[in-house]
């Protein structure tokens, strides 16, 4: 009886030590894929904040090239003013 109780309590720590070891390899593997997502997931942001840099500096070339076009055209009407008032003095 005694050598039966000795059995089934080695039993029972032998599986409560196998419990440990997945439990801690679980943790282990869970541990190593949200390392993983992060690191996808910072990536992805990355990926995305270097994309709208992009279309903002694509953007803020369009806005000075527009506004260099403005200004030329703006110079060419007040010349074209200043002419025309000239020629009528």
């Amino acid at each position: 009886m005694a050598s039966e109780r000795s059995t089934q309590e080695r039993e029972i720590a032998d599986m409560k030590a196998e419990a440990t070891q997945q439990v801690a390899a679980m943790r282990k593997s869970a541990n190593e894929e949200i390392t993983k997502l992060k690191s996808d997931s910072n990536d992805q942001i990355e990926a995305a904040l270097a994309e709208a840099n992009k279309k903002l500096a694509d953007v803020r070339e369009q806005v000075s090239k527009m506004m260099t076009e403005a200004q030329r055209k703006a110079s060419e009407i007040i010349d074209a003013a200043k002419t025309k008032g000239q020629g009528n003095h």
